[in-house]
Parts: structure tokens; C-alpha cells; sequence
């Protein structure tokens, strides 16, 4: 993931100069790389799975279901940076995590 921090942080700092007020990726594995970005940085970089942890403790909650791709539920990134907030995440069984393709009825 060195690379891809590497290609973000002066992406990031590229919107910074064009006048963001934060960055936020949606992408939840690029947030492997937040930490060389939010470093590349002067504006807040807003992290979802901070936020996500923040939004979840002030509503009571937690233990939340995990639902994601197999490496985001397997990675364990999500589950070690949500317990920094005190929430723990959990995932589905194995089979529950078995890569399934949805079809459309369209």
C-alpha cells in the first residue's frame, strides 16, 4: 500500500491547494494508506471508520455487524482501528463471508 499512499497524499494536497476545507476517500482499503495522507496534510482529513465509530458510540451502539467485502471483513483494519473508540466490530461466520454474486432480476 506504500505506492498507493504515495499517489494519494499529493492528490490530497493538490485539492488542499485548490481550496478543499478536508479530505475524506470513500474507499474503505485506502484508508490503509489515511495515515500518509492525513500526514501530507494542513485541512482535517475526515476518517470513515473514526467517524463511523464516533456516529455509533453517541447512538449507544456498541457491537455492529460488519458487512463488507471478504478483505475488509478478514483484514482486521476495521476492527483494530474501531476498538481505538471502544466499539467492537464483528463479521459474519465463514460461510456468511463466502464471495456470492447477486443477480439482478432486470
Amino acid at each position: 500500500m506504500g505506492a498507493a499512499g504515495a499517489y494519494l497524499a499529493p492528490a490530497a494536497q493538490g485539492v488542499e491547494n485548490a481550496g478543499a476545507h478536508c479530505i475524506l476517500i470513500c474507499a474503505v482499503a485506502m484508508h490503509l494508506v489515511a495515515d500518509t495522507v492525513e500526514a501530507a496534510m494542513s485541512v482535517p482529513f475526515i476518517h470513515i471508520i473514526d467517524e463511523t465509530a464516533r456516529r455509533l458510540t453517541e447512538a449507544g451502539y456498541r457491537r455492529p455487524l460488519l458487512i463488507a467485502t471478504r478483505y475488509t471483513m478478514e483484514d482486521g483494519f476495521n476492527q483494530t482501528r474501531m476498538a481505538l473508540h471502544g466499539v467492537e466490530v464483528i463479521t459474519p461466520g465463514a460461510e456468511g463471508r463466502r464471495h456470492r454474486t447477486l443477480k439482478s432480476n432486470t
